[in-house]
């Protein structure tokens, strides 16, 4: 696998994709009848400054974990940006990706789904760092959910792409359910009409669908989401014929 790259066209559309997660994203995802029964109570109003008078360094603190993570391990960066959008696809931008399973639980919590098993330990080692530097300075104020949006923001921005203002007041979602995962996110086999209607039923477009897609064009990808369409398609022994050769040509390396 190739170390993550950070310039090529192709990154210009996890840029766009943030902007939607962070507007009508999160938004429509907060209405969906989807969304567990935590994010029931009142709703709150998505504001800027939502901790401004609450915890109005939060940005500056979350942005010094951030900055330091990206310096000592840069996988922290697309792997925060997949654990964010692992987390809004399932329950909504609740941080409930963030909760561990409970010892003896038959019902692993969203973290250990089989989906989510790959995302790099670096992730949820920065959001952990970051929410513990918070709280020593704004005890049980800032929510986690908050917290992850933010660092998410940083790190797009520390991979090449802008910087865009956060709306924050989200709640935490206390329910984390692993078998709540893997219906809930685009995989790598889905057809086209498949992932229309998983983005329609989050409230999006295909427009939406074609730009939060490109998140996924920094990082690492893992052979086993593809290694089948080079080796054995469909059970035939042969590569994918509808694949471009020169990607099929990778049998030879």
């Amino acid at each position: 696998m190739s170390s993550p790259t950070f310039s090529s066209p192709a990154t210009i559309f996890m840029f766009f994709c943030f902007f939607f997660i962070n507007l009508p994203f999160s938004n429509s995802l907060l209405k969906s009848p989807l969304i567990n029964a935590t994010a029931r109570r009142a709703p709150r109003q998505l504001s800027v400054n939502y901790y401004a008078k609450s915890c109005p360094q939060v940005e500056s603190l979350v942005g010094s974990v951030t900055s330091n993570m990206f310096k000592e391990a840069p996988a922290s960066g697309p792997a925060t940006i997949r654990l964010f959008f692992h987390d809004c696809f399932v329950e909504g931008c609740d941080g409930s990706i963030l909760i561990s399973s409970k010892a003896g639980s038959k019902e692993l919590a969203e973290k250990d789904a089989e989906d989510n098993k790959d995302i790099a330990k670096e992730a949820f080692e920065g959001i952990n760092k970051a929410k513990a530097i918070v709280e020593s300075k704004c005890p049980g104020v800032v929510s986690c959910a908050d917290i992850l949006a933010i660092a998410t923001r940083n790190f797009v921005h520390l991979v090449g792409g802008p910087y865009y203002e956060v709306k924050k007041g989200r709640w935490d979602g206390k329910l984390s359910k692993a078998s709540r995962v893997h219906q809930n996110l685009p995989q790598s086999n889905s057809t086209v009409d498949q992932l229309l209607k998983l983005f329609s039923s989050k409230g999006l477009t295909s427009e939406d669908l074609v730009v939060l897609s490109g998140a996924h064009t920094i990082g690492f990808a893992h052979c086993k989401q593809f290694v089948n369409r080079i080796y054995n398609y469909k059970g035939t022994k042969k590569p994918d014929p509808y694949m471009d050769p020169s990607v099929t040509d990778l049998e030879s390396y």
